[in-house]
């Protein structure tokens, strides 16, 4: 008799199970960071846009109250606090103060300085938790 002709491969094709199972979990572990990921950036676009209309917010109120400080407080200091609705749908609470202060030299007032205003404004909002713009301060000669 002749010898068989069908020898055993000694190459195999294809994955195993256990290869596949392995693929299937890196696969599935990189889709699961990169829609972290995708998460983590979508909430932080939601806080810099918020946060940006708080500032231009605050500067406008600033503005405001730059251009003619005695037309909002006539007395020594004053303070208020306005609501406001954007279009975003976020509420932002505007906080703001005035008060004058005298140039003076070593104590004494000077005789024919123009009076400052110190104007502060923060602004208040709460996107997943309260969040604030800081104080700012400017000084506005009248």
């Amino acid at each position: 008799m002749l010898p068989s002709q069908n020898a055993p491969q000694d190459k195999q094709t294809g994955f195993t199970l256990v290869e596949a199972l392995i693929a299937m979990l890196i696969l599935v572990v990189a889709i699961v960071g990169w829609m972290g990921a995708q998460d983590a950036s979508v909430s932080n676009r939601g806080l810099s846009r918020t946060m940006t209309v708080a500032t231009e917010l605050v500067q406008s109120k600033m503005e405001e109250l730059a251009e003619d400080p005695e037309t909002y407080c006539s007395t020594t200091g004053c303070e208020d606090i306005e609501e406001q609705t954007v279009n975003d749908g976020f509420e932002y609470t505007l906080v703001w103060s005035m008060y004058r202060e005298e140039l003076s030299n070593s104590g004494v007032a000077l005789e024919h300085a123009l009076p400052l205003w110190v104007i502060v404004v923060e602004g208040k909002w709460n996107h997943r938790g309260p969040k604030s713009t800081g104080e700012f301060r400017r000084v506005v000669m009248q």
